[in-house]
Order: structure tokens, then C-alpha cells, then sequence
């Protein structure tokens, strides 16, 4: 009677731990997977070797994606050698232009003869909005981060100042321009652009006019 219990308790023990082992590494890699963007070199290759064995997800701009990536790209023989650090940071760029791009495209898809525009000449040098209806003239312009007003622009990107100056002057020649602003700005920001005339829709509209 006694060997029996304690044959019982010992079962009901080995499969109690047994299910905390497995709850502890479901823990372990629910861990791992926090603030992945921000990873450094020794931390991804954890990673990669933490999962190797495993089904993985390689959707793009994910922890198993840029894992897998970053060991092609070291045994890539013409890579351009460049140091961790670097190529994340191309990376993140990449996954950041892909995810746009198809953005706009989806948005184009929602309305009847909906293109990418040419670029516009204004004073300010050319303004490039990213939707345009038919041959009108309806633009938009798609954010698909929160945004805020920002000032200073760089070589290969405008200030949402330089930006607002311009759309204000497309809107004085007749032009009809609206910001899509998936996931919202800050009141400077929205304000500027009212200021300017220019309409704005926060979140991700369902149809476009």
C-alpha cells in the first residue's frame, strides 16, 4: 500500500516538473523574443542557435527572419563584409521601405486609378506625395508610424516641416492633398497641418474618397 503512494506521488512529482520544464522554456523563449530590434550581435546568434532545430516563422521584420539572415549574409561569399552593428541597421531600414511600399500599394488598390505620381515642381524644390487619383489632382501622402513635426532634413529625407511648406503650396495651386497617418502624430504635428489646410486621417481608412 505504501510502495503504491509513493509510486503515485513520484508520478504526479516527475510530471509536475516535467511541466514546469516545459512551461519554463516556453518562458525562456517568450523572453528572448522581447525587444528583438534591439539585439546585439551575441544576442542573435543565441537566438539563432536557441531555434535552429525548430520550425520557424521567416516572415519578414522577425526574430527568426533576421536570425536566418544574418547567417546567410556571414556565409554569403561576396557580402560586403559588413560589421553586426551595420547591417542591423540596414535591415531595420529595409524591413521599414518594404512594409511602406506595400502600404502605398494597398492604398492604391482601394481607389479607382490609383497611381504613384510623378514629382511636382514647387519653389521648394519637388515635392514626391505617394498616391495619386487618376490624372487629378487628389494626393496622399501614407505614414505608417506615428509621426511628429520635425524641422531638420537630411539627405535622403524630408523634414515633416519641408514637407507641410510645400503641400501647403500644392493645396494654393489647386491641388487637394491628405496625410494618412496610420498610427497617429503629435499635436504639433496635427496642428501644423491644419494650420497649412491639410487634411488628415489617423488610422487606416477602409476607403478613400
Amino acid at each position: 500500500m505504501d510502495g503504491k503512494d509513493g509510486g503515485n506521488n513520484q508520478s504526479k512529482k516527475d510530471k509536475k516538473n516535467d511541466e514546469n520544464g516545459e512551461s519554463n522554456e516556453k518562458k525562456d523563449a517568450s523572453i528572448l523574443k522581447e525587444k528583438w530590434n534591439d539585439w546585439t550581435e551575441k544576442e542573435i546568434e543565441e537566438y539563432y542557435q536557441f531555434t535552429k532545430d525548430s520550425k520557424k516563422n521567416l516572415s519578414s521584420n522577425s526574430p527568426d527572419h533576421k536570425s536566418q539572415r544574418w547567417q546567410d549574409y556571414k556565409n554569403k561569399p561576396k557580402s560586403a563584409g559588413w560589421d553586426y552593428d551595420r547591417w542591423s541597421k540596414q535591415y531595420h531600414t529595409n524591413m521599414k521601405n518594404s512594409s511602406k511600399t506595400l502600404r502605398e500599394q494597398y492604398y492604391r488598390d482601394m481607389v479607382q486609378d490609383g497611381i504613384t505620381p510623378d514629382r511636382i515642381k514647387t519653389p521648394f524644390t519637388y515635392r514626391h506625395l505617394d498616391i495619386q487619383i487618376g490624372d487629378s489632382k487628389t494626393m496622399y501622402e501614407v505614414k505608417t508610424g506615428k509621426e511628429y513635426y520635425t524641422k531638420e532634413s537630411s539627405k535622403v529625407k524630408l523634414s515633416n516641416e519641408e514637407r507641410i511648406k510645400k503641400d501647403a503650396w500644392l493645396i494654393d495651386n489647386g491641388y487637394d492633398v491628405t496625410w494618412i497617418l496610420e498610427k497617429g502624430a503629435s499635436k504639433p504635428l496635427l496642428k501644423a497641418l491644419k494650420d497649412a489646410g491639410i487634411e488628415y486621417i489617423i488610422g487606416i481608412p477602409k476607403k478613400l474618397d
